[in-house]
């Protein structure tokens, strides 16, 4: 077996197990030159790495027509192709345009009949609403009244930011985000560091005053949290900030079990993209950047490398479709047959 042969079996196995076609293909070839390779480097002049500005799309153009015209000799070019597929198109557009007025039409028609239907509707509960006022006027009986319910609300002391999502007890405030706890001690003024005893652990939190006695916090943690990313210190000397990072991403209803515990419905459980990893702040970074320029009706950054592509590639020599436009939205699904070959 030749090595063609056997590379061709190797390509066959990859396509399958990769899935989607040749599509799948091209793209992890692609991505594996962009991963393993200097393909897309940009070389400044002397680099030893890369390929200056163009000659690596030029590279994957010249194969491509290298192939193609190995094709033609086996299957001659078809004559009127090209004109035969603008036609298609256009008649395409045509009929997608048609179909969409027909559509707004039928829309149309349908918002009247529910504007009619609702009308009736309406008509229909203010009569019965006028009987039972009547009813209740001959019996005697005052009409009901419906009091909406207010919106559930985070009470005052969550709301302030050394007790946000949290609460204040007569020793302590806390407050908290998805990731952590932060609890706030008022010391006497002049307290140092080493007059108090800090202890920390995975389900437990001790603090205590060493110089006066006082004992602040000594109990069981709601949750669990990772002692090794906990930390405290003292501000102004009279205040003891305890930052306790959260074992699991839930909401916690108190800091020592047994102690007042506040409604977890008033809570806000989002989440900053600070918080998240440099890989993932990066990646929603892009995400929202991508999502701005779709909401403002501008390209997003892939489509606008593949449009640079599709130009140069269709303005190449010999390219049947030479100083043609490019339409983005005529070429973004893909060509569908238009007649039998």
């Amino acid at each position: 077996m030749s090595l063609e042969q056997q590379l061709d079996e190797v390509l066959i196995q990859m396509t399958s197990q990769i899935g989607n076609g040749l599509d799948g293909l091209l793209d992890q070839f692609f991505g594996f030159l962009q991963r393993r390779t200097d393909f897309y480097y940009e070389q400044e002049p002397g680099d030893k790495m890369g390929f200056p500005p163009g000659v690596a799309e030029g590279k994957c153009f010249n194969y491509f027509k290298k192939y193609q015209m190995m094709h033609f000799k086996k299957f001659p070019q078809k004559e009127g192709l090209v004109e035969r597929w603008k036609e298609y198109t256009q008649k395409q557009k045509e009929q997608a345009e048609a179909k969409k007025t027909q559509e707004a039409d039928s829309k149309v028609e349908e918002v009247e009949e529910e504007k009619k239907e609702i009308s009736t509707e309406e008509k229909a509960k203010l009569m019965t609403q006028q009987i039972k006022k009547d009813n209740a006027k001959e019996l005697g009986v005052p009409p009901p009244t419906s009091i909406p319910e207010p919106p559930k609300e985070a009470p005052k002391e969550m709301q302030d930011i050394s007790t946000y999502n949290g609460d204040s007890t007569d020793k302590y405030k806390w407050s908290q985000d998805i990731t952590e706890v932060i609890v706030q001690i008022d010391l006497p003024e002049g307290t140092s560091a080493k007059s108090l005893e800090v202890d920390i652990k995975t389900k437990y939190l001790k603090v205590k005053n060493k110089a006066t006695g006082d004992e602040y916090i000594d109990g069981e943690l709601f949750e669990k949290i990772s002692p090794e990313d906990c930390f405290w210190s003292i501000e102004d000397k009279k205040r003891l900030i305890l930052t306790l990072t959260k074992g699991q991403e839930v909401i916690w209803k108190t800091i020592i079990v047994g102690d007042q515990e506040i409604d977890p419905k008033t809570v806000d459980n989002s989440k900053r993209i600070d918080q998240f990893d440099q890989e993932t702040q990066g990646h929603l970074q892009k995400v929202l950047y991508e999502q701005n320029r779709k909401l403002n009706g501008l390209p997003t950054t892939e489509e606008m490398e593949q449009q640079k592509l599709m130009e140069k590639v269709m303005n190449a020599e010999n390219s049947p479709f030479k100083d043609s436009p490019y339409d983005p939205p005529k070429y973004g699904e893909g060509p569908q047959i238009p007649f039998k070959q």
